[in-house]
């Protein structure tokens, strides 16, 4: 990717107008409210964003709805989502070079425990293979597993916020939530983020995917990662993840980055 494709693919997702988390970031490159306020960022802030897409290494690829450069242009690309969550699988099945692959879901939910009601809250429906690519930990308790995900089990990690304003600091493992009215059992609480950008990245919850499809009636991934077995073949692998999604896709339904195209990116935000 040269200089002016990323300037293209920057401006994009700028133009999208919203400040969105690290995890959003990983789904549309980054989202600000405008080059203004990035270019107005002290350097110990621009860092700090460098940082959070640094620690995904060498060997991530995302995989995103619609065409960038379609974007640009004026296109539907970002209006019109077709991927399926069956592309992770096809992904994980025809590409042997990845070690793993996880499609998500994300959007801004109502919490409620004991009738108090957080109105916005960052929501996250995750592939448990997910917590092997991303920078995800758990502080207390632990994460669901694989068959909870495949049985749509009703449990949720949460951030420290809501711990600590929603919960008021109780104990939160075995605590029941609503989330969109529906009911999940906390099992775990993710070790503390900050915030980003003026957003409070402990202000989320995580649900398996599996629940969010069936109890929220969440149809299409936001987003896709897959985690390259050897950083050294990370272009060879993209292609074949390309051609993959070629088999039920056009080239303007969606886009395949690199970890390193995406930290370009950034770098030509920021400076």
């Amino acid at each position: 990717m040269n200089f002016k494709e990323s300037v293209k693919i920057a401006f994009v997702a700028l133009a999208r107008n919203k400040v969105r988390s690290f995890l959003t970031m990983l789904g549309i490159i980054i989202g600000v409210m405008s080059v203004v306020l990035l270019m107005s960022l002290g350097a110990g802030l621009q860092e700090s964003i460098k940082v959070q897409f640094e620690k995904l290494g060498t060997n991530t690829i995302y995989v995103m709805p619609g065409n960038l450069e379609e974007g640009f242009g004026g296109g539907q690309g970002f209006q019109t989502n077709k991927l399926k969550f069956s592309d992770a699988e096809d992904i994980k099945d025809h590409v042997k070079s990845v070690k793993a692959v996880a499609g998500g879901v994300e959007s801004s939910v109502s919490v409620t425990y004991k009738g108090e009601t957080r109105k916005v809250v960052s929501f996250y429906g995750i592939d448990p293979e997910f917590t092997e690519i991303g920078d995800y930990k758990v502080e207390k308790g632990r994460t669901f597993t694989k068959s909870e995900n495949s049985a749509g089990k009703r449990v949720a990690v949460v951030g420290n916020t809501i711990v600590e304003e929603l919960l008021n600091n109780a104990n939160p493992l075995g605590k029941e939530i609503l989330v969109k009215d529906q009911k999940y059992k906390i099992i775990g609480v993710l070790e503390e983020q900050g915030s980003l950008l003026g957003q409070d990245q402990d202000n989320s919850v995580y649900i398996p995917i599996e629940s969010a499809r069936r109890q929220l009636n969440f149809d299409r991934p936001t987003w896709i990662l897959a985690e390259v077995q050897d950083p050294e073949n990370i272009t060879q692998t993209k292609s074949e993840i390309e051609k993959v999604l070629l088999e039920r896709l056009s080239d303007d339904d969606f886009s395949v980055l690199t970890s390193e195209e995406t930290l370009q990116v950034v770098n030509v935000i920021l400076g």
